[in-house]
């Protein structure tokens, strides 16, 4: 999540399309910001790493692992 820009409207959003496609949107709106996974399949479990990116704040990274049961 790329927060550099002037305005939190203009930040920008990725992910990697091989493993979660359309089902992982990433949530700001929601305190704290959450990864939200629709249908849930045994490949997505593992570690997943979010990075954001601020003008004038160091970078923030935060690192889960997802087990599916």
């Amino acid at each position: 999540y790329d927060m550099r820009s002037k305005h939190s409207s203009e930040a920008t959003h990725w992910k990697d399309t091989e493993y979660l496609n359309e089902r992982g949107h990433f949530r700001t709106s929601s305190e704290p910001a959450i990864l939200n996974i629709k249908r849930v399949e045994q490949r997505d479990e593992g570690e997943y790493l979010c990075r954001v990116d601020f003008i004038r704040s160091p970078t923030r990274n935060s690192k889960i692992h997802l087990t599916v049961i």
